[in-house]
């Protein structure tokens, strides 16, 4: 896959993610998408963990993410993660911030990319956590999506 693709995949992505999560949810998202990655391999003796491609990253390297730099993060040497799953777990006033979970088996191979079902591989889009015994928008209602707690300093 070329880098535009990608890029141009990854837009697409982000995009579908807010606009299918505000079908379920009673507030407003703000426009500018922010992002937290899920990454989960051992930590090293100083709280460092290996991420795709060899770099060591601290926790907080994967938590408020700005846009360019995540979807940088996910292309090594012309490689993406094989999937890539995105949700929306939370908001604050000035950004949407989307989950982002994948694999950590990279392919610049278009065949070895999932969900192509989808229409965007590697791209999966999950919805918001839904309240359990909820049934559906027309019977249960829409849901109210956690708000990100501000931060001092």
């Amino acid at each position: 896959m070329k880098k535009e693709e990608y890029i141009d995949r990854f837009d697409k992505a982000s995009n579908f993610c807010r606009d299918f999560t505000l079908q379920f949810i009673e507030e407003h998202l703000p426009e500018k998408i922010n992002f937290n990655i899920e990454w989960h391999s051992p930590k090293d003796a100083e709280g460092k963990r290996k991420f795709l491609g060899g770099r060591l990253v601290s926790e907080g390297d994967l938590k408020q993410i700005e846009y360019a730099k995540a979807r940088k993060m996910l292309w090594i040497d012309g490689k993406i993660p094989q999937w890539i799953n995105m949700n929306i777990d939370d908001y604050d006033e000035e950004y949407t911030t989307i989950t982002i979970r994948c694999c950590g088996r990279l392919t610049n191979q278009e065949e070895c990319l999932y969900h192509e079902s989808e229409g965007n591989p590697p791209f999966h889009i999950l919805g918001p956590a839904l309240p359990e015994n909820w049934e559906s928008i027309e019977k249960s209602g829409k849901i109210k999506l956690k708000k990100a707690e501000p931060t001092n300093g």
